[in-house]
């Protein structure tokens, strides 16, 4: 496992920004795919350059946009569902689609995936099975159905990071007749998950056996609360077996950056010690 995927957005540019501050901090070098669910992404690319760029220099960067994948994949129902200010259906699209762009695993990121300690790829364990979320209740029964499902499955967390094999997306594509059949399945569902449909398959089709494991390696926190809770946003960076924090992009509307910002440079410096 030597590369990462993020897709990121407009929307994320302050949470993309210290992601990658992070990443060339703390993660060893590998290959970085970065995929811009925008349709119109040249502002975003400049920005980048200036704003991202420099501190990947120790990283092998390559940029991914919509017009990398034109010739496999017809796009419009993915454009469609990105005009209906859908971007958060077609960014799943784009984290199994990749698979037709490399035969190697990656691990998926979100910009809200920060590195707070040094960090190998490796470290980063697929996590254990459990019962799906009320919320995917619906998509997953239907999921069941599509793969034809005998048993009912525990499935691995629908959250980043995630680790992604080509060869049980390709396995999943061939199931639908194709990529293009799978997203018109996918995108008439109110709410899809991708890692769910891919963990779903991977089972079915005996293609991951891993039991995975519980840690304290990534803390996450979430949009359901009003704001970040710094005292406990504090430790989790003093935490010496947390590697990752993870902000929801809902709680950014309510941060006070500089603080945060304060926090990083204060705490995770001494992780650099």
């Amino acid at each position: 496992m030597n590369q990462l995927l993020i897709v990121t957005c407009n929307r994320d540019t302050w949470l993309f920004r210290h992601q990658c501050q992070s990443i060339g901090q703390y993660l060893e070098t590998c290959t970085v795919n970065i995929f811009i669910n925008e349709l119109n992404s040249a502002e975003w690319k400049k920005w980048f350059d200036v704003e991202c760029k420099p501190y990947l220099v120790n990283h092998n960067v390559t940029l991914y946009t919509y017009n990398d994948f034109v010739d496999c994949i017809a796009m419009e129902n993915l454009l469609q569902k990105f005009l209906l200010r859908a971007g958060w259906i077609t960014q799943q699209i784009f984290k199994l689609a990749f698979s037709l762009k490399t035969s190697a695993p990656y691990i998926v990121l979100d910009s809200k995936n920060w590195f707070i300690k040094h960090t190998k790829l490796a470290d980063i364990q697929k996590r254990r099975r459990r019962r799906v979320a009320e919320l995917f209740h619906n998509f997953y029964f239907d999921a069941i159905e599509k793969l034809k499902a005998t048993e009912i499955y525990y499935c691995r967390p629908e959250i980043t990071p995630y680790n992604i094999d080509p060869i049980v997306v390709n396995e999943l594509f061939n199931e639908f007749g194709g990529v293009d059949n799978f997203i018109k399945w996918f995108v008439l569902h109110e709410t899809p998950s991708e890692f769910i449909m891919y963990d779903l398959c991977a089972q079915c089709m005996n293609l991951d056996s891993d039991v995975g494991q519980d840690s304290l390696y990534t803390k996450h926190f979430w949009g359901d609360e009003v704001t970040l809770d710094l005292t406990q946003f504090k430790q989790t960076l003093a935490n010496p077996m947390t590697h990752m924090v993870s902000i929801h992009p809902k709680l950014v509307e309510n941060l006070n950056k500089s603080h945060i910002e304060a926090l990083l440079n204060t705490e995770c410096s001494k992780n650099l010690s």
